[in-house]
């Protein structure tokens, strides 16, 4: 670890904020040539580092850097992966929640203020672009073949784009706008795009780097995928129920609960809702969902409502769906510890969204 990381909180002294610092500190003539220590570094600090310090010390599930190295595992693997491999997708996952914080105008991130609350809307969105772009720089450092380096520069572009169309309709589409057919057609487009592919690339990123095979390359990104869609699912249908700010806490709701419901977004509840609702019922959700987003409806209530028709069979379809996914897994390339680490990985995920 770096001297700058060494005298960070013990919170924020993890391994995406060490590269950081070297990247925008000792080895910043390495990125900008002379330019970049001709500027004193107060004014880099103020302007970039001070706030992509803040938020990448937060903390977080940090799952997908831990899949990414089972994934190297799984491609076969018996040596480390590279350090900075695992730490990619969560470096594009950071500025991601940054630039949705913005869009969403959400008051709060990870336990504290919203990056943009905290630092003004131009340079928290600075900063959340720039994570989008420092990882395809950081590929290089990797050190692999040329070959596989374009692969993966391509894939992690072709993937960005991806989830900007899955963004695209998550802000634009509304649920009390669309009928029953088109509602589960845009919950699944906008996970897929939105969440599945970054999970599907966590996994193209390990096996690319790992040199697996064909095969067991397309079993870990059909199996993250159908993971990263399950997670989201599982977050959709907890955010109907009313959290609190801390675990066991009595104190104020979590003001991030049911930003969803307020702001009418065409989530998995919605398309289980399109499915096993009648029109009449839906019509009354999507009347009370518009009630809620105008400010004069009840969001307790209708997250109950949504909560009662679908929670339950949501979570049994989501619970097979992971079973299922993890055993074609397990099909293509064995079972073994790495596959039961997944396994308790996958568990204790499950439980964490209520």
């Amino acid at each position: 670890m770096n001297e700058a990381a060494r005298n960070l909180p013990p919170a924020a002294a993890n391994a995406l904020l060490t590269v950081l610092e070297e990247e925008l500190g000792t080895d910043l003539g390495r990125l900008l040539g002379e330019v970049g220590p001709s500027v004193p570094p107060e004014a880099w600090d103020a302007a970039l580092l001070r706030p992509l310090r803040d938020f990448l010390g937060r903390g977080g599930k940090r799952f997908r850097e831990r899949f990414a190295s089972l994934c190297w595992e799984l491609a076969g693997r018996t040596d480390q992966p590279p350090e900075l491999l695992p730490l990619l997708i969560e470096y594009v996952h950071a500025g991601s929640l940054i630039v949705d914080d913005v869009q969403d105008d959400s008051p709060v991130r990870r336990g504290d203020d919203a990056l943009h609350v905290r630092y003004g809307v131009p340079l928290a969105l600075n900063a959340g672009n720039w994570l989008y772009f420092f990882p395809l720089v950081m590929l290089e450092r990797l050190g692999l073949a040329p070959v596989r380096e374009l692969a993966l520069h391509r894939q992690m572009a072709r993937t960005m784009l991806r989830c900007h169309f899955g963004q695209a309709l998550d802000l634009a589409a509304r649920c009390w706008a669309w009928d029953k057919k088109a509602l589960p057609a845009l919950a699944s487009a906008i996970t897929e795009l939105k969440t599945a592919s970054l999970f599907a690339l966590s996994a193209s990123i390990a096996s690319e780097a790992a040199g697996a095979d064909v095969g067991t390359a397309t079993a870990l990104a059909v199996f993250a995928g159908e993971l990263g869609t399950a997670l989201q699912q599982l977050d959709d249908l907890g955010n109907l129920r009313a959290g609190r700010a801390g675990s066991g806490s009595t104190d104020q709701v979590d003001p991030k609960r049911h930003e969803d419901l307020r702001g009418g977004r065409v989530t998995y509840a919605w398309a289980l809702a399109a499915e096993v609702l009648s029109e009449d019922e839906l019509d009354q959700l999507q009347a009370d969902a518009l009630d809620v987003a105008e400010g004069g409806g009840d969001v307790l209530a209708l997250a109950r409502s949504l909560d009662r028709a679908v929670g339950e069979v949501g979570r049994q379809r989501v619970g097979t769906r992971l079973r299922l996914s993890l055993r074609a897994l397990r099909d293509a390339v064995g079972d073994g510890p790495v596959i039961d680490e997944m396994r308790r990985e996958i568990e204790r995920l499950e439980a964490s969204y209520g």
